[in-house]
């Protein structure tokens, strides 16, 4: 494998921004999903031209590209080669990506702040909530292992988008009664939320690993996992595992524990984003910078959720149909975040190393219902061609935090 230097990256970047044509993957992904992208384009576009307070909308998408870059001159060249991007929107050149023109196009005195991000989100969260790779997730579709029923829209969605979107909640009619949730947390320490309600001490805890498609690589696979999760209670989790040796069709491992994927205390909502991979000859430099962006993801979780039952998005409330729609502020979210990680991954890493990325949101019905009595997931990546791979965890109450 070539060394992806900046000099590469670089090149790819000024690729992608004079791109004419729009690429088959573009036109599978509503513009409502790249929002947070366009936002990132936007802010780093203004930055190299000069500004200096950016937005906080802005912000997050910078501090992942910071991390991406080697150096200042790295991201100062980024941000004149989004610029060209945005040049190329505004006069109907730009067909890269599906971003909404309403960012593309602004110019670059303007800031891109909540206000234009809430407008933007009216218009296009009901689209976006819509597309075929996010789902919720509700107890009846848990199988005793674990696994969960999954229909063939979902799997091809995400097998041909490369991640999906998973929003662990309850349907309103299966939601626990007020004197239970008193019953539930009253072994729970007692610790009250910002949002006055009792925390959960949770922890999700990873126990198996298995391998139910090889890749289609010609040398062995060499499987590993990144994540990094968050939740409201300002707890932040992120790790890359060591590989699992190499594994073939059938193959069970033990996975590793500690650490769990969260740990900490929950009020509404915790998230979090894993990537599953293929362990190729990649420098240690991509790999610290691996670490650092999961990291960054684990507090952007964090953030989000904290963002959750903000009264802004209360005009979602009844334009949802099913179970998403009673969290489909955090569900938005966490398309959001996916959608930015996942394009900044495509631009800044090599290509045959990913098998599959997922974002995961539990809501707190779920949490309720699930922690006290040690409910079993299974977080599932099928690639396809590129290998299908699952990790279980179970959700547990945290002891230790008590």
């Amino acid at each position: 494998m070539a060394d992806f230097n900046a000099e590469t990256r670089l090149a790819r970047l000024k690729e992608w921004a004079n791109t004419k044509v729009a690429p088959a993957n573009a036109k599978t992904i509503e513009p409502g999903s790249n929002l947070l992208f366009g936002a990132a384009i936007h802010g780093i576009s203004r930055r190299s031209k000069g500004a200096k307070d950016l937005t906080e909308i802005e912000k997050i998408g910078l501090k992942f590209l910071e991390i991406l870059a080697d150096d200042e001159d790295e991201l100062k060249a980024y941000g004149d080669i989004f610029g060209e991007a945005k040049a190329n929107a505004r006069s109907g050149l730009f067909a890269a990506a599906n971003i909404p023109s309403s960012v593309m196009t602004l110019v670059e005195d303007t800031p891109y702040d909540e206000e234009r991000f809430m407008s933007d989100a009216k218009e296009l969260a009901v689209a976006t909530l819509q597309q075929p790779h996010i789902r919720a997730v509700t107890p009846d579709q848990i199988k005793a292992d674990g696994t969960i029923e999954t229909t063939e829209e979902f799997a091809k969605a995400t097998r041909d988008l490369g991640r999906g979107v998973n929003l662990f909640t309850v349907a309103e009619e299966s939601r626990i009664s007020a004197a239970d949730e008193e019953k539930i947390t009253a072994t729970m320490g007692g610790r009250i939320g910002p949002g006055g309600k009792i925390m959960i001490p949770m922890k999700i805890v990873p126990y198996i690993f298995k391998c139910y498609e090889e890749s289609g690589e010609w040398t062995k696979d060499e499987i590993y996992f990144t994540w990094g999760f968050g939740g409201d209670g300002k707890y932040e989790c992120s790790h890359r595992t060591d590989e699992f040796g190499s594994v073939k069709k059938g193959t069970e491992r033990v996975f590793p524990a500690n650490p769990p994927f969260y740990l900490g205390y929950v009020e509404e909502a915790c998230a979090g984003h894993m990537i599953c991979w293929e362990a190729d000859q990649s420098t240690s430099d991509f790999y610290d910078k691996l670490t650092r962006l999961m990291r960054e993801i684990a507090a952007n979780a964090s953030s989000m959720t904290l963002r959750t039952g903000d009264k802004n998005w209360d005009f979602l409330i009844g334009l949802i149909p099913g179970p998403i729609g009673g969290s489909a502020d955090l569900a938005f979210w966490l398309e959001s975040i996916a959608s930015l990680v996942a394009n900044l991954l495509d631009l800044f890493r090599n290509h045959d190393d990913k098998v599959m990325e997922h974002s995961y949101g539990y809501g707190r019905d779920w949490l309720l219902k699930a922690v006290p009595q040690g409910w079993a997931t299974a977080y599932d990546f099928d690639g396809g061609d590129g290998g299908h791979f699952l990790a279980a965890a179970t959700c547990q109450t945290a002891a230790e935090l008590l």
